[in-house]
């Protein structure tokens, strides 16, 4: 080519055939009379595909994660970046990602939703969701042509989140006790329950809270924007209960602790979201109760009492839609906020003290009565055994 003569290796017999062989100089010769060098072609083809083979959906996820980063709140970033690699590396994160199906999509989708153990819609729509939007923007980056998960629909409709029922003031009461007595005392578990029934915040903004976010002289604790649900600074003002509570939890940490709640495994990170439920599920609360009803269980009370709607929804951290009002309760409302929850706090103590006498009542009454138990002398006793002994 090029008026030069140029060799062509097409490959090392026996490991080429001659079938092969001819096959492969009939392409090359073809290539030559349009101009093309087949070794060039050869290391083309070969780059594309290897680009190809690089270019796969672990890739994209990976990098379409790193452009959200920054909107998202740690533990979001977290739950998408553990349920990728769960259910949807294993399968398709090798493959190139104009490669993939959408029968492989359907198969990973009805694999999390219908599966035998633990069915679970809500993942399987999230997995559909985060999927769709990797492939878009792929599709943005030139990358692929289409998303596979469009085909699929609305197959993986979620289910609507159930949360416990909430219960009455009594009933708190006895389960705090419930809690309390099947820890034998107070641990960092059952101050953590205690904490939720007098904050009433969400569980995993207790579970994830950290030191320096309580102010003690001021008798409040502010919640970054980061970690809330609404993406927005909240404040919870600490009753005097609370603060007992936090300062019996801290004699119990290492004075260099930044966390309230470290794993126990792994004291590097958080409480697991489990932990609060498996505790209430051993104190006898399984099917009945959740960490997230403590929520609802004071609001409800809260509510049935005549305290202020506005108050009420303020503190349990709900999203005003009108912002002016939004920010004019934060600033408007805190004097209530503040003696709402002190009068909260002060009736969850009441109920779980009513609980405790209660407990030790029952626990009187079933226990034996030495003191009016009839006691046969010893010698009368040895008497009476030698009379009913055989002559």
């Amino acid at each position: 080519m090029d008026g030069r003569q140029n060799d062509f290796v097409i490959g090392v017999f026996p490991r080429v055939g001659l079938r092969d062989a001819r096959v492969a100089a009939a392409e090359a010769r073809a290539l030559v009379e349009q101009g093309i060098h087949p070794a060039k072609h050869r290391k083309q083809t070969a780059q594309a595909q290897g680009a190809e083979r690089a270019d796969t959906f672990k890739a994209n996820a990976e990098n379409w994660i790193r452009k959200n980063t920054g909107p998202w709140t740690p533990r979001y970033l977290n739950q998408v970046t553990k349920t990728l690699a769960t259910y949807v590396y294993p399968k398709i994160g090798a493959h190139p990602i104009k490669a993939v199906k959408p029968v492989e999509m359907r198969d990973i989708i009805d694999g999390i939703r219908y599966r035998t153990e633990r069915p679970a819609p809500t993942v399987a729509k999230l997995v559909k969701m985060w999927c769709s939007a990797i492939f878009r923007h792929a599709i943005m980056d030139l990358r692929c042509e289409n998303d596979p998960t469009s085909p699929l629909g609305r197959s993986t409709k979620g289910v609507r989140v159930k949360h416990k029922t909430p219960i009455g003031i009594k009933e708190l009461g006895q389960l705090a006790y419930a809690v309390e007595a099947r820890a034998k005392g107070d641990t960092p578990v059952t101050l953590a329950l205690k904490l939720l029934a007098h904050t009433f915040v969400r569980p995993s903004e207790l579970r994830c809270a950290l030191w320096d976010e309580f102010d003690f002289d001021a008798k409040q604790w502010r919640i970054p924007a980061l970690r809330m649900k609404m993406g927005e600074e909240h404040l919870v003002p600490l009753s005097e209960p609370t603060i007992q509570l936090l300062q019996k939890l801290r004699a119990m940490r290492p004075p260099n602790e930044l966390r309230l709640f470290p794993n126990v495994r792994t004291p590097d990170k958080y409480m697991s979201e489990t932990t609060l439920n498996r505790a209430l599920e051993r104190a006898g609360w399984k099917g009945r109760f959740s960490a997230h009803a403590f929520r609802a269980t004071a609001s409800t009370y809260l509510n049935e009492n005549d305290y202020h709607p506005d108050v009420i929804e303020r503190q349990l951290a709900h999203k005003q839609r009108n912002a002016v009002r939004a920010s004019y309760n934060q600033a408007a409302h805190m004097d209530k906020r503040r003696l709402m929850m002190s009068e909260w706090s002060m009736e969850v103590e009441t109920a779980l003290n009513a609980a405790r006498e209660q407990a030790k009542q029952q626990a009187e009454a079933t226990s034996p009565n030495t003191e009016s138990a009839v006691q046969v002398p010893r010698k009368a006793r040895t008497k009476t055994l030698l009379r009913s002994q055989p002559h």
